[in-house]
């Protein structure tokens, strides 16, 4: 497509804090940042109560908001969605876009009404996460379903983040040549892949965006019997807010704490940074939303994209790939945990092979080379 032209992304987005989480969105808000001239509107829906919209307009290295409206956010969630169908008068005054990359159903419904009337050629639509019971009310689930089905019929490319989607895709009669994977590997934003000697080759590393979600018993368990065979070990929590008060009471001894890091970074690039450096990566999730079957974390990829093995729990959508690519551990309960680990720390030799396999993957899943194929095709 032309590369001067505008781009926009509409999304629904979680917040902490009153901070956009970053999520696969963002990255390819980067991404287009980083490589592509012409201009991104970046149109932001708060997920949840509590917050409000924001639409910020990305231009020759610049970020400027464009309009914020906060005035519905305590309201229902189902009225808070119908109000932000009424965000599309912002592009009626505007010159017409050639894409709009939707963020779930109801976005692709905001674009789609845009393409009716002529304000924009095409429409990618991006699945981040499904659930064959998205919603406990039947009514929404049926609406949900209905609203996706309608997305992946007429949209231009249907971007998957779980090949899992990719497969429900291709059975709902999506053509090949518009049914993409978009992994949710990361942008690097300038952080390096760091050598062997580079990083700390008895730590661990765990990041997570709502530390609720997240078994600690099992991680803080396997740290105790772990530090008595290597003393050496180091625990990296990365999360965002004053998650360590509500934690560190969940460790069960006491003398552990030394050992381990509560890090609350907000910076995505700082995050990046210190998981770069650690020799293992963690996602130790409670897997109970419906939707964890389809769900690919983004941590993993992050991890996987700087060379980490995994220890993971299962019931995500990359634990086949885990156990077939022969790049880390599916765990059940502690003494699982503690076997994986040791594992990796005491033979030094093993470690470094399944390093350099996770790393060779991440290639595979370059997100710049895998956008910029697409970005292409979309002209």
């Amino acid at each position: 497509m032309p590369n001067n032209s505008t781009i926009a992304i509409f999304t629904h987005t979680q917040y902490k804090d009153g901070v956009p989480i970053y999520g696969p969105p963002d990255n390819v808000r980067d991404y287009l940042r980083n490589y592509y001239k012409g201009d991104v509107l970046y149109l932001q829906h708060s997920l949840y109560k509590g917050d409000g919209s924001i639409l910020n307009l990305y231009k020759n290295g610049t970020a400027e908001i464009i309009c914020r409206y906060d005035f519905h956010k305590n309201l229902p969630n189902v009225l808070r969605y119908v109000i932000d169908l009424f965000s599309i008068k912002l592009f009626l005054n505007s010159r017409k876009i050639p894409v709009i990359i939707a963020v779930d159903p109801l976005n692709f419904l905001y674009a789609f009404l845009l393409k009716k009337i002529g304000r924009v050629k095409k429409i990618v639509f991006y699945t981040l996460d499904y659930g064959y019971q998205r919603f406990d009310n039947s009514v929404l689930n049926r609406v949900y379903h209905s609203l996706d089905r309608f997305a992946a019929r007429r949209s231009d490319e249907s971007w998957s983040a779980c090949k899992r989607i990719v497969d429900v895709r291709r059975k709902q009669g999506v053509e090949e040549s518009r049914n993409i994977y978009m992994p949710n590997s990361p942008i690097f934003h300038g952080v390096t892949v760091k050598s062997l000697n580079e990083i700390n080759r008895f730590s661990l590393v765990c990041v997570f965006s709502n530390y609720l979600q997240v078994d600690f018993k099992i991680i803080f368990d396997a740290m105790e019997v772990l530090l008595k065979e290597f003393p050496d070990v180091r625990l990296k929590l990365i999360g965002r807010g004053d998650f360590k008060s509500k934690v560190e009471v969940l460790v069960p001894n006491r003398n552990i704490l030394k050992n381990i890091e509560f890090l609350d970074i907000h910076s995505h690039t700082d995050a990046l940074n210190e998981v770069s450096r650690c020799a293992i990566g963690l996602e130790c999730n409670t897997q109970t939303l419906a939707w964890n079957e389809f769900r690919e974390p983004i941590k993993i990829r992050e991890y996987m994209a700087f060379g980490l093995p995994i220890i993971s729990k299962p019931g995500h959508g990359l634990v086949d790939e885990i156990t077939k690519e022969g790049i880390g551990f599916i765990i059940h309960d502690k003494d699982e945990f503690v076997k994986a680990a040791r594992k990796f720390f005491s033979d030094a030799g093993y470690y470094s092979s399944v390093r350099e396999k996770v790393l060779e993957l991440g290639k595979r899943y370059d997100k710049k080379r895998i956008l910029d194929g697409v970005m292409g095709r979309l002209g």
